[in-house]
């Protein structure tokens, strides 16, 4: 459940691969995936990590580590049923934590940053998720530890194990595969777009304002473990499978 900064720099320049202090205690499982997301009102990148324990954690980064932010319980709610059928609902439990698998956030085509605060969530259930961070509710928490100047410090979480905690991030959710999902990946053109894959074989693609994917293929008898658009063809995009094989 850590998170170890490493540093490539040359000449002693950068984090010179030094290993940083971490971000422990926060996670209580494997963290299954980390992301960076730019927040404009400080010019500044987050880290942001999801995990199987059922969390999404914000992190401040600095040349001397991570420190959490927020953190988000990712449970089910009343968004997270809508456009589900009853037959599908089973796979979100509202009294228990979903543990997520992967990650992904939507990019503004124009530079590549994640900035619009919405992202999606693969599950061990097999639920794909739509999520939001409220921008303004991270920063009333900042604030309340000391605003842009924690924000900017080290100090930005007092408490390593105890970051502020917020509601639960799902905003949507979207036809369950039938087994634990092993990638999803935003368009970096179409924001609306995004895939999802994983251990039923299955990769869909999806449209983000409708519960039931576009289409699904079957393009392997094994597991499918990775996706990913092209950078420069809006409707492009592969996976890779357990034999090998990309398609």
């Amino acid at each position: 459940g850590g998170l170890a900064p490493r540093g490539g720099g040359r000449g002693g320049g950068g984090w010179g691969g030094e290993k940083k202090r971490g971000g422990g205690g926060v996670h209580r499982e494997c963290v299954s995936q980390v992301d960076w997301v730019y927040w404009d009102r400080f010019n500044d990148f987050m880290c942001v990590t999801c995990s199987t324990d059922g969390k999404v954690v914000l992190w401040k980064a600095n040349e001397d580590g991570f420190w959490p932010i927020v953190s988000y319980s990712v449970t089910a709610n009343d968004s997270a049923r809508v456009g589900m059928s009853l037959a599908h609902r089973s796979v979100l439990d509202q009294r228990k934590l979903i543990g997520t698998t992967c990650m992904s956030f939507e990019r503004v085509a124009a530079d590549g940053l994640a900035q619009r605060g919405g992202f999606y969530l693969g599950s061990e259930a097999g639920g794909v998720l739509k999520c939001y961070i409220q921008f303004t509710s991270v920063f009333d928490k900042v604030r309340g530890v000391g605003g842009e100047e924690a924000f900017r410090s080290e100090k930005v979480a007092e408490k390593e194990d105890e970051p502020p905690s917020l509601p639960s991030p799902i905003t949507f959710s979207y036809q369950p595969h039938g087994g634990p999902v092993h990638a999803v990946a935003a368009s970096p053109l179409q924001h609306n777009l995004f895939v999802s894959c994983g251990a039923d074989g299955t990769l869909r693609l999806h449209n983000s304002y409708q519960s039931s994917p576009i289409h699904s293929y079957e393009p392997s008898s094994s597991y499918l473990y990775s996706a990913s658009f092209s950078p420069t063809r809006p409707l492009v995009f592969a996976a890779g499978g357990g034999g090998g094989g990309a398609v």
